[in-house]
Parts: structure tokens; C-alpha cells; sequence
């Protein structure tokens, strides 16, 4: 995640937010918005973080969470929040945090979750070293494939539109659905596999696959498409897809800011005035801004001001 804390843009100036300024976290590696419109950070070593109405909010070790290490944030149907840490599973209760590394005793199984994501039919899927769970009522369940093994090496989990998962993992992509695995193989188009980072179904449901180093991966009617440099886009990883109202994508790479729309890739980087980085979120405000964290860290942007510099104009 970020390295250098919460950034805002005053005047044009990107000026930097760190704990003289009120915020706890220099190292941020989790960011959700939850549907009241706050925003949630996931700090490394630094808890999570509530930013609500430009005030913010610390929970820590202290506060119940089983770790300082936040890596993962997901809110369910219920509107309460799941923290995902180094040590184990909590959820934030009106009550306070309550910590659930006790969940049928499986300690190990919710160290260093990844990545969380709540169903339709109101499950909790995770995933971590140890593979991919499924936590239903109040029992959590490993996920196994058809040969019995578990699913080693899931980095990204999304549901899909149709039914059952999109799997990213670190050497391709699967669709589980009703204990039935179909690998999608990129050795046609790429030659090799592929460490996927994120995962976007979009309004169309078309499947957008950000990857380590080969570009952004399009799946459309069983076959994929690749964008590249060739095509635009920035080098280096993808690790955001986010659709927004018009149907444009958005898309945090390894050296900045993206748009796609109707087949255009187009970068927003320095030339615009947003300093090349990596972007590792991108979340939609409300009509008006676009939150992006980043490897400079956590800041909003004014969506009229990045289509002016993309036009050409000088915001």
C-alpha cells in the first residue's frame, strides 16, 4: 500500500497528512468505503482507520483488533465491517471490535488473509497462505478442489454476475462454481502464466484482469484480449479495475493513473499533474471525486479536473 500516508490536494498542491496532522498511518495496505460513505484505511502496524467528515478515527490492538497489520476490509449485507490482520478475523460491532480467531478453533487459517469478499447468499469467502475458506453462520469451512487439495496461492476472490467465483491467483485464473474448477489458460495469448493481482467484472459482465507485468487482461465471450503499452497503458502491474457511472474503467498501474473508455486507453500521469507512482486503489466518491491510494500515498481527486488535463485543458 501507500508508504507515505494520506495525501489531500489543495490549490493544486499534493500536501501530505501524517500524524502531526491527525492521521495515524504512514503505511496504508487496505481502503474500503463502506455504504454511509466513510472511508476505511488498513494500516501496517498502524490498525485501522475511520476518515469521516475530514476527522479520523484510530482502532488498534488495544481496541480488540488481533493485530496492528490491517490487510484486508470488507463490509457486509448487514453494514458492518470485517477486518482481515496478520493474526486473525475481526468484525466491528456497534458495540466496538469484536476479534473472531477463535472460529471453530482454525487460528491458523485466518493469519494473513489476503483478500475478503461477501457473497449474494450472505458467505464470507477468504483467502490466505493457507488457502481458501468459506465462513458460513458461524462456521468456517475450507475450500478444496476436485482432487482434494487446497487452493494455494489466491490473491484475488470476486463473485460472479452469473454465479459462483472468479479466483486470481498467482499463476492464473479460475471459475469455481458448485465445487466444479475451470482454469482460464493465457498460455495461448501470453505464452506463459500469469501472477494476477485484481479482479473487475464490469456493468456488461465482462471480466478485466489486472496482472504482474503482462498488462491488463480483458475475458469477453470465453476469449481473451490483451492492452498494453502498445495500447496506452502505462507500464508495469495493474492492480485496480473500477467502473465508473459513464461506463469509463478506471485503472491504477504501477506508473500511475488510467481511463479506459469505448476501446481508448488513455494515461494520466506527470504531463496532467499527478506524479507517476503506483496506484493500488481506486474508489468512487460521490459525483464529483475520485479517492486513488497510491505509492505516494491517499488522496482525492476532482473528476472534472483529471477529463480537463486528459482534453488538454489546464484544470
Amino acid at each position: 500500500g501507500g508508504r507515505k500516508g494520506i495525501h489531500r490536494v489543495v490549490g493544486g498542491e499534493l500536501q501530505h497528512l501524517g500524524p502531526k496532522d491527525g492521521f495515524p498511518g504512514e503505511r496504508i495496505q487496505a481502503l474500503a468505503q463502506d455504504r454511509e460513505g466513510n472511508l476505511w484505511v488498513g494500516g501496517w502496524r498502524d490498525g485501522l482507520i475511520r476518515v469521516s467528515n475530514g476527522k479520523f478515527r484510530g482502532f488498534g490492538r488495544a481496541a480488540g483488533l488481533p493485530h496492528d497489520t490491517v490487510l484486508a476490509v470488507a463490509e457486509d449485507p448487514q453494514g458492518r465491517l470485517w477486518v482481515g490482520t496478520n493474526e486473525g478475523l475481526a468484525r466491528l460491532d456497534p458495540g466496538g471490535i469484536n476479534p473472531l480467531d477463535g472460529i471453530n478453533g482454525q487460528l491458523s487459517a485466518l493469519k494473513e488473509i489476503k483478500d475478503l469478499t461477501w457473497d449474494s447468499q450472505g458467505d464470507l469467502w477468504l483467502s490466505n497462505r493457507r488457502g481458501l475458506f468459506r465462513l458460513h453462520g458461524d462456521k468456517l469451512l475450507p475450500v478444496l478442489n476436485p482432487a482434494g487439495e487446497a487452493f494455494l496461492g489466491v490473491r484475488v476472490i470476486l463473485e460472479a454476475r452469473s454465479g459462483g467465483l472468479w479466483l486470481g491467483t498467482t499463476t492464473g485464473l479460475l471459475r469455481y462454481q458448485k465445487g466444479v474448477v475451470a482454469a482460464i489458460s493465457t498460455r495461448e495469448l501470453l505464452g506463459q502464466d500469469i501472477f494476477i493481482l485484481s479482479l473487475f467484472e464490469d456493468a456488461a459482465g465482462r471480466v478485466w484482469i489486472g496482472t504482474q507485468g503482462h498488462g491488463l487482461l480483458l475475458l469477453e465471450g470465453g476469449r481473451l484480449r490483451s492492452f498494453t503499452t502498445k495500447d496506452g497503458l502505462p507500464p508495469g502491474s495493474i492492480f485496480r479495475v473500477t467502473e465508473d457511472g459513464d461506463g469509463s474503467l478506471w485503472i491504477g498501474t504501477g506508473n500511475g493513473l488510467a481511463r479506459y473508455k469505448e476501446g481508448r486507453i488513455q494515461a494520466i500521469d506527470q504531463r496532467h499533474g499527478i506524479k507517476n507512482g503506483s496506484i493500488y486503489q481506486v474508489l468512487l466518491g460521490d459525483k464529483e471525486h475520485l479517492w486513488i491510494l497510491g505509492e505516494l500515498g491517499f488522496c482525492r481527486l476532482l473528476r472534472a479536473d483529471v477529463l480537463a488535463a486528459l482534453a488538454g485543458r489546464v484544470p
